[in-house]
């Protein structure tokens, strides 16, 4: 399988200029697309990160773009369809599979992470969004999968609980080493040490079980 890894900038793309203009995060994955005479329609699903005050701003804005044909929102979970111009139909080509959900960051930039057993599948992909949106190939190599991540429902938390575990990956608590500490992001997020500890280890009490119940 061929891999490639691309960083694309999406300032003038239709979610990623409003991910920017809204400061919110996007974890979102297309589930299928049909192509017809007047563009390629898409449906997709995402998670939105980001104040309930920007998330909100961020849907009202998205729901006026004529490109937006539906949409329906739960909480932080959207799913939406979604209209593409045909130029780009290599983008949506049925050689290129999504091996990861796309990242959008509050900067705009998106994240892909695409394979295809067809290489030239691979370069036509990256060829047109490096002219349509300034895409960096990142990597581009060969090898042999052991997953695909593909986006899914995961269990309800808390609106303090998920505001702990985005600060907490956002600030890097859960690399190594460690680049920060509890007290710092509960002073981030204005409450006490011991209350913000609670909302973390309620999150990762609810996620681990969900992500390797089927695996362990």
């Amino acid at each position: 399988m061929w891999v490639a890894e691309v960083k694309v900038n999406g300032e003038n793309a239709l979610i990623g200029s409003m991910a920017k203009k809204y400061q919110i995060s996007i974890l979102g994955y297309p589930l299928c697309f049909n192509e017809k005479k007047d563009g390629i329609y898409v449906s997709l699903a995402g998670l939105l990160y980001g104040s309930k005050e920007n998330i909100k701003n961020f849907l009202k804005e998205e729901k006026k773009d004529p490109r937006v044909l539906k949409m329906e929102v739960r909480g932080n979970f959207i799913i939406a369809q979604i209209k593409e111009p045909l130029k780009f139909k290599p983008i949506y080509d049925s050689q290129i599979l999504r091996l990861k959900p796309v990242m959008i960051k509050e900067d705009g930039t998106e994240h892909w992470t695409i394979g295809s057993w067809n290489k030239e599948a691979v370069v036509s992909f990256v060829n047109l969004y490096e002219k349509t949106h300034q895409a960096e190939l990142l990597k581009l190599y060969q090898e042999k999968l052991i997953d695909v991540s593909i986006l899914s429902m995961q269990p309800e938390l808390t609106s303090h609980q998920r505001k702990a575990i985005e600060l907490a990956i956002a600030n890097g608590y859960y690399e190594y080493p460690r680049k920060t500490e509890l007290k710092v992001l509960a002073e981030i997020m204005r409450i006490s040490y011991s209350t913000f500890q609670a909302h973390l280890r309620k999150a990762e009490k609810k996620l681990l079980p969900f992500f390797f119940k089927n695996t362990i």
